[in-house]
């Protein structure tokens, strides 16, 4: 049974000042973290990121340049609700 996710004001903000293509692969990337957030995520290493939560990385590739979103994630006390408190982006050069 996939988890519930909720995702905090600024990571909805977060995600609406991306291109649209990347929105539609951020809704994507959201479904699959609710259906196995164990199997998609690492733990975060800091300091870049902070300590205790999870990663989700996912690699994109647009007009021929990378992107990579960021969701920093954690599970909630009642152990059915995932909460998205970040998403970042990073776009970086042309794909091999």
């Amino acid at each position: 049974m996939p988890y519930e996710v909720e995702v905090a004001p600024s990571a909805v903000a977060q995600i609406l000042s991306l291109d649209p293509r990347l929105i539609d692969a951020a809704d994507v990337a959201l479904q699959l973290l609710a259906d196995d957030p164990h199997g998609v995520s690492r733990p975060s290493a800091p300091p870049a990121e902070m300590p205790g939560y999870l990663v989700y990385d996912v690699p994109q590739t647009l007009d021929g340049r990378r992107h990579l979103l960021k969701f920093l994630f954690n599970f909630r006390n009642d152990g059915l609700t995932l909460e998205v408190l970040r998403v970042g982006h990073i776009e970086y050069g042309n794909p091999p």
